[in-house]
């Protein structure tokens, strides 16, 4: 009910508390970073605050930060909130933590990036994940990544570089228009292409399909 509702979400805003640039609250399993109010262009995200390790980037945490320009993220951090970056025009590069498990929807949508490294443990792009990040030109995805879900990559119009051989599933208008990715498309172990996955990929000349 509306009451629920409303009970929880003050519950929350009860709970959380401040440490320097950063809003964070407290769970079971550690620090959950809701908020950055840093002026800074270059961000290192801390391990741990308050004494607790630093495990989880919120909902929506950086969305719309017009300021930063790459971010470092330490191991402890296992998972990334959906629209964490969304819209963080002016980041250009992010490590990802090596224990990270998942990425969430929107979470790097319209952000500036060029590249980016997938870590080991993430076996799926999310929905929207990084979509419209109109100069990213290379994604290494890692061999357990699978699935990339609907919107994945949409209209990223300068990516030319990534891998697609460890590939399962991939979801509607995951990649289109993505007018970058020329020349043979090889798919050696795809087991499902939905709608439009590749509409508007115009400069594809033959795929390779098992």
């Amino acid at each position: 009910c509306l009451c629920a509702m409303i009970i929880t979400t003050h519950s929350k805003a009860a709970n959380v508390k401040k440490s320097g640039d950063y809003s964070y609250r407290k769970t079971e399993s550690g620090v959950v970073i809701t908020n950055y109010t840093g002026k800074g262009k270059k961000v290192k995200i801390p391990d741990t605050i308050d004494g607790k390790k630093v495990v989880e980037i919120g909902d929506a945490a950086f969305e719309g930060n017009k300021k930063i320009k790459s971010v470092i993220m330490p191991d402890t951090i296992t998972q990334i909130g959906g629209l964490a970056f969304a819209e963080c025009s002016k980041l250009k590069k992010v490590t990802l933590s090596n224990g990270l498990e998942y990425i969430g929807s929107s979470s790097f949508s319209e952000t500036g990036l060029v590249s980016v490294v997938i870590p080991d443990n993430i076996t799926e792009i999310s929905f929207k994940a990084f979509m419209r990040c109109e100069k990213l030109e290379k994604v290494t995805l890692s061999p357990n990544t699978k699935i990339i879900q609907e919107n994945g990559f949409a209209n990223c119009s300068k990516l030319s570089e990534i891998n697609f051989e460890n590939i399962e599933d991939i979801r509607d208008d995951a990649f289109k228009n993505n007018v970058s990715l020329k020349g043979k498309l090889s798919l050696e172990n795809v087991v499902e292409i939905h709608d439009d996955a590749f509409y508007g990929c115009t400069g594809l000349t033959s795929i390779v399909i098992p």
